[in-house]
């Protein structure tokens, strides 16, 4: 009878060969993932239902409902294992007005009306509107202000000129109007102009007046 002296090493071999598949066979699959959704009640979460098997893959797609970015996509599920609760939209809120968070309620009034003012004059005129010269001379002049708030005091400073029976005659006033509202003025006669001649003429006669007068 011949021995056949076996080493533990080549036992262990021998004993690995023979169990081959049956070894591998014990060992039970990898779990597959549970995916939980937000329930009703808050703080508490429910399993949607086994997702459907397949290899990971590494993604970076967002899943609405089931936290975070990123993940591993099992047949069409999100999974993370590293995720929060579940979004939540941000809600944008409106500055406060009038309490230190926005411009005061008088800033936020719209700009949508303006002041109009009519002038009818005898003749052609010239005008100067505010200290600016209005290129242009008509008989009717309509003027409007700039957009302003509904009710607001629009001043208009209007300095015209025409001809009248052969002299240069003149008009000045200021007018106010309210944003929103119509003015119409008519007017029928200027004062004459005053020259540098005109106003010579004037300074002797009254001179002569005083000299009149002074003699006993």
């Amino acid at each position: 009878m011949t021995r056949v002296h076996v080493t533990l090493s080549a036992a262990a071999v021998i004993a690995a060969t023979i169990a081959g598949p049956a070894a591998h066979a014990q060992l039970p699959p990898p779990a597959p993932p549970v995916l939980y959704s937000q329930a009703p009640i808050p703080g508490s979460y429910t399993p949607v239902g086994p997702p459907i098997h397949s290899s990971a893959v590494h993604s970076r797609w967002y899943l609405p409902g089931y936290g975070g970015y990123g993940g591993y996509g099992y047949g069409g599920y999100g999974y993370d294992p590293y995720a929060g609760s579940a979004f939540e939209m941000p809600v944008v809120v409106p500055p406060l007005v009038g309490a230190g968070g926005g411009p005061a309620q008088a800033t936020l009034r719209p700009l949508n009306d303006t002041a109009q003012l009519t002038i009818d004059f005898p003749a052609a005129a010239t005008i100067k509107v505010n200290g600016s010269a209005v290129a242009g001379e008509r008989a009717t002049w309509v003027l409007n202000s700039t957009p302003r708030t509904t009710g607001e005091l629009v001043k208009f400073a209007v300095r015209a000129e025409w001809t009248e029976d052969g002299r240069r005659v003149e008009w000045e006033r200021s007018v106010e109007v309210s944003a929103g509202d119509r003015s119409h003025s008519t007017i029928s006669f200027g004062t004459p102009v005053k020259t540098e001649k005109t106003e010579k003429k004037a300074e002797k006669t009254e001179k002569t007046d005083k000299i009149e007068k002074t003699e006993p």
